[in-house]
């Protein structure tokens, strides 16, 4: 168990590591003259400058929606080398994979659409029937990201049950701490005293007419300011 959980722990580094890498690959392809221009996801992310064929050039602006993926990636990477690092680093190793989930549902999204939705390609113009697709770098990207987070899970599992074995039952489970949560949580709820119909409808009554008094006091005063603003301003 404990070779298993080192090696999800690498496993989820390396494919962290490699999410970020693949960013600098390319994403899509624009259509700009005669030539398609090559443009990865980090320059989708940053902004970036591009020519055709023609040396025309484009300052494409930066896609915030790139741009926050790839924070979260590269941060997820991050946490997930400080978790190889730092063996007991818990925090580091939920931060890992919930930014991993985060950026890869993002990801997915955002590759099941047309890329005019998430990706700024101004100033470029791009006609309709361009067909206009992501590469398979986007969705390889996509898929790495969920692996990465995939794999923190199941080694932040795996080091759980080993710390329950290690301390021979006397710490609970993820899963039993959630059961005991849960069942908790229904018996307070079942403490709670729910008031009855007549009850409910006196105090929405008391409620409405408490606003309805508040709204007219409110109107009165603006009403008396504003007849004391056009005075003043006739004056």
């Amino acid at each position: 168990m404990k070779a298993i959980n080192q090696i999800c722990r690498i496993l989820t580094a390396v494919l962290g590591l490699c999410a970020v890498v693949l960013f600098f690959f390319p994403f899509v392809s624009l259509p700009i003259s005669s030539s398609p221009v090559d443009v990865s996801g980090a320059q989708l992310a940053f902004g970036t400058t591009i020519q055709d064929a023609a040396g025309k050039s484009y300052n494409l602006a930066n896609s915030l929606y790139f741009l926050f993926t790839f924070i979260l990636a590269a941060f997820s990477a991050v946490m997930a080398i400080l978790a190889v690092v730092f063996k007991k680093g818990h925090g580091t190793r939920i931060a890992s994979f919930v930014s991993a989930f985060i950026a890869g549902i993002t990801m997915l999204v955002m590759v099941c659409r047309k890329v005019t939705v998430f990706a700024d390609i101004r100033p470029v113009v791009v006609d309709s029937g361009a067909g206009l697709s992501y590469s398979p770098v986007a969705y390889i990207t996509m898929a790495v990201i969920l692996a990465s987070g995939i794999i923190g899970v199941l080694a932040w599992f795996v080091t759980d049950h080993l710390e329950v074995l290690a301390s021979k039952g006397q710490k609970l489970s993820i899963w039993k701490k959630v059961c005991k949560f849960v069942r908790e949580m229904v018996a307070e709820i079942k403490k709670i005293v729910w008031p009855n119909g007549k009850t409910v409808l006196r105090n929405s009554g008391i409620v409405l007419a408490l606003c309805a008094v508040l709204g007219a006091f409110i109107w009165f005063v603006d009403f008396l300011l504003g007849l004391l603003v056009n005075f003043i301003t006739t004056l």
